[in-house]
C-alpha cells in the first residue's frame, strides 16, 4: 500500500487545487430533446466535452462545453442537461461518464472543487487502516486468486479515475471467517476468506464486486465525511486505537425485518460489524445511508446490464450470506441498530 500512497501524493500537485472544470476523456453523445437557449433545436447532435464552472457574483455558473457536427465549440447552462438524452454507450469507461453525469457526481465535484485535502486524508486513513490489518497478520495472500479478481473488476471500471479524482481500484484479501466485503476510500476493495469460501459463483464475485466499486466511483466516503462535524487527529486516533476489529455490540434480530424478496438489490454486502470498528466506520465514510445503498445497487445493475452480466449475482450473495449468519448466529449482519437493516430487508412499519 505504501506505493499507492505514494502514486497518489505524487498525482495530487499534477490535479491541481480549487479545479472547476472535468473533462470527459471520451465525449459523451447526446441528442437534444427540447429547445436550449438558442443554439440548439430538438434533434440536434452534440458531443459534450467538459463541464465548469465560473465564479460570478458571487455563485458559480456552471455550464457544458461541447462540439457541434462541424467540430466547432460552444457552450450552455449545466440546468438544460435536463433537455438532452444521452446515447448509448459503448465502452464501460463511457458507461460510467453517463453514470456521473446523471447521478450529480460531477456538478457535486463541481461546486465542491474536488476537496483534495479530505481525499488526502482519507487515503492516508485508509492506509492506516491496511497497516493495521498486516501488523495484525490479517492479510491473506494468493495472487493467482488476486489476479482472477482484478480480470472480474476491470470488466467493471477501467481502475483509475478519469474525471480529476486520485484514488484507483487495488484489490486485497484478508483472514476473517466472517463473509466482507468493503471499499475504502481510495479505491481499496477488502475481501474477506469468509466471503470468498461463501459465494459459489462468477455472478455473485461481479456482483459484490460492481457494489463496491459503485460505492467507490459515487464518492460516498467524500460525501460522508464532509458530514461530520469533529473528528480526532489522525495520529490520536490510530494510535490509540488498539485492534481495527470491533468490539462487538449489542445487536439484535426483529422479526418485523422478516420479509426479504429475494431479487432486490438492496444494502451492501459488507457484514462490517463483526471485522471493523464503528469509529473505523465512520472515520472510513463506510456507514453509508438506505439512499447511498440503494444508489449503489441500482448503479451495479446498471453496470452489469452492459457488461451483459447476471443481476441476479448479488441477489443470490445476498441470500448466501444472510442464510450462512443464521446459521452460525452473527446477527450483526442482519441487522444494524445503529443506521439501517441489511440485505435488503424493509421495515414493515415504514411502508
Amino acid at each position: 500500500m505504501k506505493h499507492l500512497n505514494y502514486l497518489f501524493l505524487l498525482l495530487l500537485p499534477y490535479f491541481g487545487s480549487g479545479q472547476e472544470t472535468v473533462s470527459f476523456l471520451d465525449p459523451i453523445r447526446a441528442i437534444v430533446r427540447d429547445k436550449i437557449e438558442n443554439k440548439l433545436i430538438a434533434g440536434d447532435t452534440v458531443l459534450l466535452t467538459s463541464l465548469s464552472s465560473i465564479n460570478f457574483n458571487g455563485s458559480k455558473l456552471i455550464s457544458f462545453t461541447y462540439n457541434d457536427v462541424k467540430g466547432f465549440q460552444h457552450s450552455f447552462d449545466y440546468k438544460y442537461f435536463r433537455n438532452l438524452d444521452i446515447a448509448s454507450s459503448y465502452s464501460i469507461s463511457q458507461k460510467w461518464q453517463h453514470i456521473l453525469l446523471k447521478t450529480g457526481v460531477y456538478e457535486s465535484l463541481i461546486k465542491n472543487e474536488m476537496q483534495y485535502d479530505i481525499r488526502n486524508e482519507l487515503n492516508e486513513d485508509a492506509i492506516s487502516y491496511v497497516e493495521k490489518l498486516k501488523n495484525e497478520n490479517r492479510i491473506f495472500s494468493d495472487p493467482y486468486f488476486e489476479d482472477y479478481l482484478y480480470t472480474l473488476s476491470t470488466k467493471i471500471h477501467p481502475g483509475i479515475l478519469k474525471d480529476g479524482r486520485p484514488g484507483n481500484i487495488y484489490i486485497l484479501m484478508i483472514k476473517d471467517p466472517s463473509p466482507n466485503a468493503f471499499a475504502l476510500p481510495n479505491g481499496t476493495i477488502i475481501f474477506s476468506t469468509g466471503l470468498l469460501s461463501t459465494i459459489q459463483s462468477e455472478d455473485e464475485l461481479v456482483g459484490i464486486l460492481a457494489h463496491e466499486i459503485s460505492h467507490f466511483v459515487l464518492d460516498h466516503h467524500v460525501i460522508n465525511y464532509n458530514k461530520i462535524i469533529e473528528r480526532k487527529k489522525k495520529a490520536e486516533f490510530w494510535a490509540g486505537l488498539a485492534t481495527v476489529v470491533s468490539a462487538g455490540a449489542d445487536i439484535y434480530l426483529s422479526s418485523k425485518y422478516s420479509d426479504y424478496i429475494p431479487g432486490m438489490l438492496t444494502a451492501s454486502t459488507a457484514i462490517l460489524s463483526s471485522i471493523i470498528s464503528n469509529e473505523v466506520l465512520e472515520r472510513l465514510g463506510i456507514k453509508y445511508n438506505r439512499e447511498q445503498e440503494f444508489e449503489a445497487d441500482k448503479v451495479a445493475a446498471e453496470i452489469i446490464d452492459h457488461i451483459k452480466g447476471n443481476k441476479i449475482g448479488l441477489s443470490a450473495a445476498l441470500m448466501r450470506l444472510k442464510n450462512f449468519s443464521i446459521i452460525s448466529g452473527d446477527y450483526a449482519s442482519l441487522y444494524d441498530s445503529r443506521t439501517t437493516p441489511k440485505f435488503g430487508w424493509k421495515n414493515k412499519s415504514n411502508r
